[in-house]
Parts: structure tokens; sequence; C-alpha cells
């Protein structure tokens, strides 16, 4: 372990917070293999370099959709464990990526503020494309 700085601490931070913060950093540590771990991370994975372009249209439709930033943070997450786990076409990103946004809404959201799949798919235009609320 890196020794801490204490950043005008001036009572020890385990006292102050009433737990071992070298226990935390250890559980943190194992957690986030289950989010992003250098043991799945494929750097020539085919959606990397459009990750960017994902991750950005899913937050402007979390803003229209006025959903919550974790809610978004949390679709993400399911997005990004989905592409390390199968290899999806180009055509049903877009699609996968709503479909991770409805997830996460129902998880993150109010019920009353989870917005409903045929006006996802009117907002992402998937219904332009063919998409009907069985696609997801």
């Amino acid at each position: 372990l890196l020794p801490c700085r204490s950043f005008c601490v001036q009572t020890p931070i385990d006292e102050k917070l009433n737990v071992c913060t070298e226990d935390l950093f250890i559980d943190m540590q194992e957690r986030q293999v289950d989010f992003v771990s250098p043991a799945t991370f494929a750097p020539a994975a085919s959606f990397l370099p459009y990750r960017r372009y994902l991750v950005d249209w899913m937050s402007d439709v979390g803003e229209q959709c006025r959903l919550h930033n974790s809610t978004v943070h949390v679709s993400i997450l399911f997005l990004d464990k989905i592409f390390r786990s199968r290899d999806i076409p180009r055509n049903k990103w877009q699609l996968l990526a709503t479909a991770c946004i409805s997830v996460a809404a129902k998880y993150e959201e109010a019920e009353e503020h989870c917005p409903p799949i045929p006006d996802l798919l009117q907002l992402t235009k998937l219904r332009d494309a063919g998409h009907t609320s069985l696609s997801f």
C-alpha cells in the first residue's frame, strides 16, 4: 500500500470514519474485477474505438429522458459487461445501448420516471429503423 498523505486532515481518517480504510481499499480492489479488470480488457475489441460515441449518445438520451446520472452510469456498466462477454454486430449497438438504458432505469429510477420502451424507440429514432418493443 502507498503511504497516505494527510491533505490537512488532523485526526487519523480511520478514527474519524470509524472504519479501517485498508480493509475498504482491499474490498474495492476485489470488487473492481466485476466491472473493469485488466484480465477482461481487450485493447483490440471492435467496439472500443466507438465506445466514446456510444457513451456520449447514451448520456444525451439520459438527459433527454431526465434520468439520474447514476442511471446513465449503470447503463454504461451494463453495456461494457455485455461487450466484454459477446461479439455484438455493429448494426445492433444502438439498440443494445437503448436496452441498457431501459434496464438501468428500471433498477435506478422511480417507476414513474422510467421511460416507456415505445417512447425510447421514438426518441432514439430506432422505430424509424423498423425496431419495435419486441426488438428488446
